[in-house]
């Protein structure tokens, strides 16, 4: 039994889920694996218990509880599944494709810093004190980082960033559709084929974030298209 230590949606202001909570309880689903998801309340600071800190010192999370194992820090959750579960693969077998997707999964990294920078001002700043300098400020560097992964799509056919489902997919994937969620339009690009293309994915669908569905969103970021 996997345990999956998150946060509830519904706790997370303006974005309505965790991306890198979401990667993870995607590669379970994924992979078919038994597992719990313990959902905390941020709001009420269900993070910081001691509880938790006793299972992560820094007191964030994801955190991974495998029987005697615990893994926190996303990328180090996705490799430690593959790890203990190498079978459905979310890794190619192809050394050269294999690099490919280990490269591109801590290269979100990346997308991770220009996406979480914009999405926490966003979080922490009214939308009625937004300015249109700041905004531009905050979105320009995320923006740039889309390109690149465009390209990368680009060359794949927008069937995977490594050219077949694995975990940077899974990564990338959860930053691109809270994009779009705040009002990004992606269509008719490489990065939309892409979405769509995971977004029919039954661990998608299986996993898709409860608050989207349920809440009107106003949207910080529309009319921002990324083409």
């Amino acid at each position: 039994m996997f345990e999956l230590y998150m946060p509830t949606y519904e706790s997370v202001p303006v974005i309505r889920c965790s991306p890198p909570s979401w990667m993870i309880h995607m590669a379970l689903v994924e992979k078919g694996l038994d597992h719990q998801c313990h959902q905390l309340d941020f709001a009420k600071g269900e993070h910081q218990t001691d509880v938790i800190k006793a299972l992560n010192p820094r007191g964030t999370i994801p955190i991974l509880k495998h029987r005697d194992a615990v893994v926190f820090e996303t990328l180090a959750i996705l490799e430690y599944i593959e790890f203990a579960c190498p079978v459905p693969s979310l890794l190619p077998h192809d050394l050269v494709a294999r690099a490919t997707a280990l490269t591109r999964l801590h290269e979100s990294g990346m997308l991770k810093d220009c996406g979480m920078t914009l999405f926490a001002w966003l979080m922490r700043t009214p939308l009625d004190a937004h300015t249109a300098d700041e905004m531009d400020q905050r979105l320009a560097p995320f923006l740039n980082e889309l390109a690149r992964w465009n390209v990368y799509l680009e060359h794949s056919g927008g069937m995977g960033v490594a050219g077949e489902l694995s975990l940077a997919d899974l990564a990338v994937f959860s930053y691109l559709e809270t994009a779009r969620w705040l009002g990004v339009t992606f269509e008719g690009t490489s990065l939309g084929h892409f979405m769509d293309w995971m977004r029919a994915r039954p661990s998608v669908q299986t996993t898709w974030p409860d608050a989207w569905t349920r809440d009107h969103q106003t949207q910080p970021l529309h009319g921002v298209v990324w083409s």
